[in-house]
């Protein structure tokens, strides 16, 4: 993934400010540039425990966007909100986002509301399509001055008939164009699943061709990983796993 490359900017109330990094040697870059760090998405069915598991992240600060069981958290409900919220998480800290899809429903009445619409596609000649994933490409790019960034979102399971067997395919809730930005910078795109009592993260060789991690060491290669039944044990080694991704 390239770095990205801008002048500082405030869009929206929500400010990204480029930060130098290092090049492993104490030596700044030629070129300003955004630090890459590793983004991972998230992505489960109501009730799957996606925001206990996210308790395992250390030391982050968790955004939410609808009531869940985090207490400690910033809870926002406009769009305005959310860019002030993470506008004021240190850049030196982790941070969940909770949920994308709550995110992007705030954008979207934001853009519809300033545009006196119901909806932004009601915006003539799409300049509300077209602002909305501005702001979405700017929310999501200001998640990666953070030193990690989760990304909790909804998924919808769609079953299709391949070889006369039915097979289950699942994506998020995000339009596919918003989700490509997010599938874009994202280094680990899992599932969290129920099979029984138990949870399963799926981390790889999923029907979803998505699915997967940039990092081969994570998970020590395996393609699920059976979290158990225990939510304290489940957090434990979800946060086992990311320890790897330092």
């Amino acid at each position: 993934m390239k770095p990205i490359i801008k002048p500082s900017k405030v869009t929206n109330g929500l400010t990204v400010k480029p930060k130098p990094v290092t090049d492993g040697k104490n030596e700044l870059f030629h070129e300003t540039v955004y630090p890459v760090a590793p983004i991972i998405l998230l992505y489960g069915a109501p009730k799957t425990g996606k925001t206990t598991l996210s308790y395992g992240v250390p030391d982050a600060v968790h955004i939410m966007t609808d009531s869940g069981t985090r207490n400690k958290c910033i809870r926002v409900t406009d769009w305005i909100s959310l860019c002030d919220a993470v506008d004021s998480v240190p850049t030196s800290v982790p941070l969940v986002i909770d949920t994308i899809d709550g995110c992007l429903d705030l954008c979207n009445l934001h853009v519809a509301k300033e545009g006196k619409v119901l909806a932004p596609e009601m915006i003539p000649y799409g300049k509300g399509t077209a602002q909305v994933r501005s702001l979405w490409q700017l929310f999501v790019r200001k998640a990666q001055q953070h030193p990690l960034c989760l990304f909790i979102g909804h998924e919808i399971v769609k079953t299709k008939i391949i070889n006369n067997m039915e097979m289950d395919s699942y994506r998020s809730q995000i339009p596919d164009k918003l989700a490509h930005i997010l599938n874009q910078v994202a280094n680990s795109i899992i599932y969290l699943r129920r099979v029984g009592r138990n949870r399963v993260l799926v981390t790889g060789n999923s029907t979803d061709a998505l699915c997967g991690s940039h990092f081969p060491e994570w998970w020590w290669g395996r393609d699920e990983v059976n979290l158990g039944d225990d939510p304290a044990k489940a957090v434990e080694i979800f946060s086992k796993g990311l320890t790897t991704l330092k």
